[in-house]
């Protein structure tokens, strides 16, 4: 078994939408019941995980490292692949601005 580096990120992704998904209905469910404090609680509950998620999920896309990647070349992460085939460079100051001159690819 072949496990990619973005794998277990993309099944955390998934488990984070069913769960919402489960608890939005949820709270759909307690709504005509009048168990208002319940949903309360259901929705609060589901705000710390979002947020713990949100905040992982930005902390993990700051440490890694970002992948740099010479024109002609392709990056691929499991079945996905970007390329660049031409780069425009324009002077902004002291900065320089890359923009791409071709379509990327998605297969």
């Amino acid at each position: 078994m072949i496990v990619h580096s973005d794998a277990v990120g993309s099944m955390v992704f998934f488990f984070v939408m069913v769960i919402s998904a489960l608890m939005l209905l949820a709270v759909l469910m307690c709504l005509p019941g009048r168990e208002f404090r319940f949903a309360g609680k259901i929705l609060g509950w589901w705000s710390a995980g979002f947020l713990a998620y949100a905040t992982l999920t930005i902390i993990v896309s700051l440490l890694l490292p970002q992948k740099v990647v010479n024109p002609g070349q392709s990056y691929c992460v499991d079945s996905w692949c970007i390329g660049i085939q031409n780069v425009t460079k324009t002077a902004l100051g002291q900065d320089v601005a890359y923009r791409p001159t071709s379509e990327s690819s998605a297969t």
